[in-house]
């Protein structure tokens, strides 16, 4: 009787692990660009991830060395590969890698396919075009920045102003973003005690966060709802930027090393922005948002501790 219990128990044992089987989660590897085409000047974005994947199982294919790797073939058939870190970062089932890039230096025109493999699963195969666009060079966008003495305090009345200007003989787009959004600062002492030190801070950015990845959210789809600067050929955008926002988190900084010593100070500003050109049913649709990075320097004195 209990070698038939036994036969029995192990009968009905076979379909239940099998059942279990099917219904657990499988490891999914994900790649994602956030545009099917890039042009020239543009390194190639992506972004790995994970479906399906607890921080233990990260953690154990950490420990058992698991391989994971990004492969990319490019125009003229030549295949890169290189190691992916299993590093745990995640929002809802979706666990994310990191982004990547494709370095805009190691660009060229064509057509490239991107794979990410991992533990002997592969995510689905990207392709992605590459295309030079001298359309780009009737778009002008700059920052100007005065220097001025009696830094820091000197910030509360500075302004910076940003300038974009359409030469093409299309419709441009790009989001309208308030001040301070979408600025990145830089603040470095030149000279004086403080000399090297730096200081970097920023407002916001182009992304957003949704239940997958990090994506860039001006698209075609999102600038029907986000607000957005539309210029018609030959019209020009300006916009001012205060910097007492720079000042306000600079001083909270550097609140228990203060007086700010004399000396003089380089401050840099960025700004990216992403803009879409001619209308989405163009047939060069697919190249846009293109992100158009623009900076300016500017060295500030400090005559006496301030």
């Amino acid at each position: 009787m209990k070698l038939l219990s036994l036969l029995f128990s192990a009968g009905m044992m076979l379909p239940l692990c099998a059942a279990l089987a099917q219904r657990a989660p499988s490891i999914v590897p994900e790649l994602r660009v956030y545009k099917p085409g890039f042009v020239m000047g543009e390194d190639i974005e992506f972004i790995l991830g994970l479906k399906g994947v607890s921080r233990e199982q990260v953690a154990a294919m950490q420990k058992e060395g698991k391989a994971a790797e990004v492969v990319i073939e490019n125009p003229k058939g030549k295949t890169i590969s290189y190691p992916v870190d299993l590093r745990f970062g995640g929002l809802g089932t979706h666990y994310i890698l990191g982004y990547n890039r494709l370095t805009k230096d190691a660009v060229f025109p064509g057509r490239y396919r991107l794979t990410f493999k991992l533990a002997g699963q592969s995510a689905p195969t990207v392709t992605v075009r590459v295309a030079d666009m001298p359309i780009l060079h009737k778009i002008q966008a700059s920052l100007r920045l005065e220097s001025a003495a009696n830094f820091p305090q000197s910030l509360a009345t500075t302004q910076a102003v940003f300038t974009i200007q359409n030469n093409t003989d299309v419709v441009i787009r790009f989001p309208r973003l308030k001040p301070p959004e979408g600025l990145q600062v830089s603040v470095r002492g030149k000279s004086g005690a403080w000399e090297n030190y730096t200081f970097d801070t920023g407002w916001g950015s182009s992304r957003t966060t949704d239940t997958k990845f990090n994506v860039d959210e001006f698209t075609w789809d999102a600038a029907e709802a986000l607000p957005t600067v539309t210029l018609k050929p030959g019209e020009k955008f300006e916009q001012t930027l205060s910097l007492q926002p720079i000042l306000d988190s600079y001083m909270d900084a550097y609140k228990k090393d203060l007086p700010v010593p004399p000396g003089q100070y380089e401050v840099t500003l960025r700004r990216s922005l992403n803009v879409l050109i001619g209308e989405r049913k163009d047939a060069n649709a697919i190249f846009f948002p293109v992100r158009m990075p623009v900076s300016v320097t500017a060295l500030f004195t400090a005559e006496k501790a301030q």
